[in-house]
């Protein structure tokens, strides 16, 4: 994780107009003092990202369209107070804010994008350890990526493939094309909508095998074997997960719109 910051910042350092305005790391010490006072460890990737910049009680610059890193110091109090509007009834709206949400970037108008080790939203699909976005006034909830370790190298890699660029005008750091549409990409079922714009709740995901994310996608071929849990992707129906093999010469693949029943080489 120590080397995908460091691109990171080589990258702020390289492409960014205010890179001389990011503020210093916390220490190994400030860090641990938050995780107490939260419950929590932080992932790798939190902790590298939070080593190189965020520490103190000052805002730097915005790296992700207008978001800036939350002062890790001010981590802890921000989540109690979100919480706290749970509790007193200000959020009167179910799955507006979740208590297990850790904010670590923010827009400076209350919209975060959070670290959730909880894993809410499971009917959707969710898992402990995503990251999510929190808008303060708009009820979409959508789940950015399974881990956060995740996110920060999907990050990282597409701001080396040219998705961002920053805005001299606005000081912003901006997606052209979308992040999303960069992270579809390599997951096909990310990002999810957990609870979408009308307000609605996404319909709940089939039970299946989880995707194992230690291997590479794997192109789809029917000369193929496969194995279950494994990332196929297929030229027209695009990433998904091997959910069963079954009668021989096929097997049964989760894509984004449905189950699918491909042909594969008979053992």
């Amino acid at each position: 994780m120590e080397e995908l910051v460091a691109r990171l910042a080589a990258w702020m350092r390289a492409h960014h107009g205010r890179a001389d305005t990011f503020t210093r790391g916390a220490t190994d010490g400030e860090i641990a003092a938050v995780e107490e006072r939260l419950g929590v460890t932080f992932p790798d990737g939190l902790r590298a990202l939070y080593r190189w910049s965020g520490g103190g009680s000052e805002n730097g610059p915005a790296i992700m369209n207008n978001r800036n890193i939350l002062p890790l110091e001010t981590v802890a109090s921000r989540r109690e107070m979100m919480n706290g509007f749970v509790d007193d009834g200000t959020f009167d709206r179910k799955h507006w804010w979740h208590k297990s949400w850790v904010p670590f970037l923010h827009n400076g108008a209350s919209s975060y994008l959070c670290w959730d080790p909880a894993g809410s939203f499971a009917e959707a699909g969710g898992v402990p350890g995503q990251v999510i976005e929190f808008w303060n006034k708009d009820p979409d909830r959508n789940i950015m990526a399974p881990g956060f370790d995740t996110w920060l190298r999907l990050f990282v890699e597409s701001l080396e493939e040219g998705i961002w660029a920053f805005d001299p005008t606005g000081w912003n750091v901006d997606d052209e094309p979308s992040f999303g549409k960069f992270i579809a990409r390599r997951y096909a079922t990310y990002p999810k909508t957990a609870i979408s714009l009308d307000g609605k709740k996404a319909p709940a995901v089939p039970k299946g095998t989880v995707a194992d994310l230690t291997k590479p996608v794997r192109a789809y071929s029917a000369s193929s074997t496969f194995t279950l849990g494994e990332r196929i992707l297929h030229p027209k129906f695009g990433e998904g997960v091997v959910q069963a093999i079954g009668d021989p010469g096929k097997v049964t693949i989760q894509f984004p719109d449905q189950r699918r029943v491909l042909v594969a080489k008979k053992k």
